[in-house]
């Protein structure tokens, strides 16, 4: 059985959505696994890993984590569906030079594609694997800024799943002074893709 579901608004523009795993697989195992993904396939920036490696721990947390994201969606189970997975990780060494790339970024499409037929996402959540207990300040809190350009945040637990529009512009804080690791399972999730270049409405 999965968790409820938790509406949760942030200001008048940006609202997410909460629940929380149900731990079938031990977080000690699912760490194992995406420093095994980390070690074998890298990082494809300085936080992030594609997620490759398969496994029925791996699995379960996609199951669970898209039946809750189908219910937000209203959506009953479909026929098919496209997903993307990444591991983001990041420690107190973790740093980014604001000059050097933008930190805010959104989801908007689900995949890559090379057919110029961008797939457009309906929906990202990212379940927290590991959060830090000795963060201080606004450390690890996920940003999100409205098209008003105000700022607004929420720190999420070890354990929680987030679910929030692709195309909010966000940016996980980074943790310099936290002695602990910050480890998220992310998914951009696109239903029934019929329509590649259809605009979706959210929420």
């Amino acid at each position: 059985m999965t968790s409820k579901v938790e509406r949760i608004k942030l200001n008048s523009n940006i609202t997410i959505f909460k629940s929380n795993y149900d731990w079938t697989y031990s977080r000690e195992d699912l760490i194992l696994l995406t420093k095994h993904n980390i070690a074998t396939i890298g990082l494809s920036d300085i936080t992030t890993s594609p997620l490759i490696i398969k496994s029925k721990e791996l699995e379960h947390v996609y199951d669970y984590s898209r039946n809750l994201a189908f219910k937000i969606l209203s959506k009953e189970v479909p026929k098919r569906w496209m997903e993307k997975h990444w591991v983001y990780a990041s420690n107190r060494f973790t740093t980014q030079d604001e000059r050097e790339a933008p930190l805010f970024h959104n989801h908007e499409y689900c995949v890559d594609t090379y057919n110029r037929q961008p797939i457009a996402t309906d929906l990202t959540y990212c379940f927290y694997l590991n959060v830090p207990n000795d963060l201080k300040g606004n450390e690890g809190k996920l940003e999100f800024k409205d098209k008003e350009g105000e700022v607004v945040s929420f720190l999420p637990s070890t354990g929680e799943i987030l679910f929030f529009n692709p195309i909010y512009l966000h940016k996980p804080n980074f943790i310099y002074k936290s002695k602990q690791e910050r480890i998220v399972i992310c998914s951009n999730l696109k239903v029934e893709y019929k329509g590649l270049n259809e605009r979706r409405s959210l929420i």
